[in-house]
C-alpha cells in the first residue's frame, strides 16, 4: 500500500454460496478488482456449497495473494463467520459479500481508510446501500417515509445532519439512517466479534 496507510492492518472475511450463474459472473469480474485494491490484505473465505466450489476456489487463488480458503458446509452462518474472524490477527476486518460490487481505486480506498481509522478512530464503515443513504434527504437527517418509530428510537426528528468528510460522511451510530448495523462493513475486529 501507499505510505499513508501502511500502519492500517486489515483482513477480509467472507462466507457465502454461489449457485446462480449471474452471481458467478459477478464473482469472476469483481474478485480481480478486489484483489488489486486489497492485495496486501489476508483473506479468510468459506465457500458454503459444493456447487461451483472448485471454480470459486480457482477465481480466488488467481486474484487473492494471501488466501485462506475453506469449504465448510455447516449451516451455521454466524458460527462459521465467528470462527473465521477468530483467525484474524489484524485490528480491522472487512466483511463483504461476494456479489458486492467494488468500484474504486486503491488511492480512493486508502483515503477512506486514512480518514476513518487514522484521523477519526471510528468503529465501523458501512459498505452496503451507500448510494441510497448518501443522498438527500438522509444527509440532512430525514427519512422519505418518516414515522413515529424513528422519533422513538432517536429521541428527536430529524436526526443531526451528516458531517461531511473528504471521502466519507460521518454520523453518530445512534442516528444511523439504515437503522441497523449492516454486515457488509469494515469493523474494528473486536467490535465485530462482540456482535456475532
Amino acid at each position: 500500500m501507499h505510505g499513508a496507510n501502511k500502519n492500517i492492518e486489515i483482513s477480509v472475511v467472507q462466507n457465502f454460496i454461489c449457485d446462480l450463474p449471474a452471481r458467478l459472473d459477478i464473482l469472476k469480474k469483481n474478485t480481480p478488482k478486489i484483489g488489486k485494491v486489497w492485495k496486501n490484505y489476508e483473506f479468510f473465505v468459506n465457500f458454503n456449497s459444493l456447487t461451483n466450489a472448485k471454480e470459486v476456489h480457482q477465481i480466488y487463488k488467481k486474484s487473492i495473494p494471501k488466501l485462506n480458503f475453506y469449504n465448510n458446509l455447516e449451516k451455521d452462518w454466524a458460527g462459521i463467520v465467528l470462527s473465521l474472524v477468530n483467525e484474524v490477527k489484524t485490528p480491522y476486518v472487512i466483511f463483504i459479500n461476494e456479489d458486492q460490487q467494488f468500484n474504486m481505486s486503491e488511492i480512493e480506498w486508502e483515503n477512506i481508510i486514512k480518514e476513518c481509522f487514522i484521523e477519526n478512530d471510528i468503529d465501523y464503515i458501512l459498505m452496503n446501500k451507500v448510494d441510497k443513504y448518501n443522498k438527500d434527504p438522509y444527509i440532512d437527517g430525514y427519512f422519505p417515509d418518516s414515522n413515529n418509530i424513528t422519533r422513538q428510537f432517536w429521541g428527536q426528528y430529524p436526526a443531526p445532519s451528516y458531517i461531511k468528510g473528504n471521502s466519507v460522511y460521518f454520523y453518530d451510530g445512534k442516528f444511523a439512517r439504515h437503522k441497523r448495523m449492516s454486515v457488509e462493513a469494515v469493523y474494528k475486529t473486536e467490535f465485530f466479534k462482540k456482535r456475532l
